[in-house]
């Protein structure tokens, strides 16, 4: 049998992924990083308040400070991805992976 959620193999490498997002797309991708023995080192939102300071034992951490961290890798976990991925790049973000199978048609 095939798998279906299969993982680019630069993420196995990769020193501190941050995953974009803090909704259940985002819980979904973590858990199967998780699954394949791939760490997540935090979780990324926009906006960050008291409610999502933390999301499964994980700091979040404004979009502003992804640059801060050394060696980083974002996957971009959202319904909004395109919009999300275009505004990482033009500040400057670069190394992003979408994680988009649950919106192709």
């Amino acid at each position: 049998m095939n798998e279906l959620y299969q993982i680019n193999p630069e993420i196995y490498t990769a020193k501190n992924i941050i995953i974009f997002g803090t909704g259940v797309h985002a819980k979904y991708t973590y858990n199967e990083l998780l699954k394949k023995n791939i760490f997540v080192k935090f979780f990324a939102d926009r906006e960050i308040n008291s409610e999502n300071k933390f999301l499964m034992g994980k700091a979040v951490i404004k979009e502003e400070e992804i640059t801060k961290v050394e060696n980083y890798l974002v996957i971009i976990a959202s319904a909004s991805w395109k919009i999300i991925e275009k505004r990482l790049r033009e500040k400057g973000i670069e190394n992003i992976y979408v994680d988009v199978w649950r919106y192709i048609p």
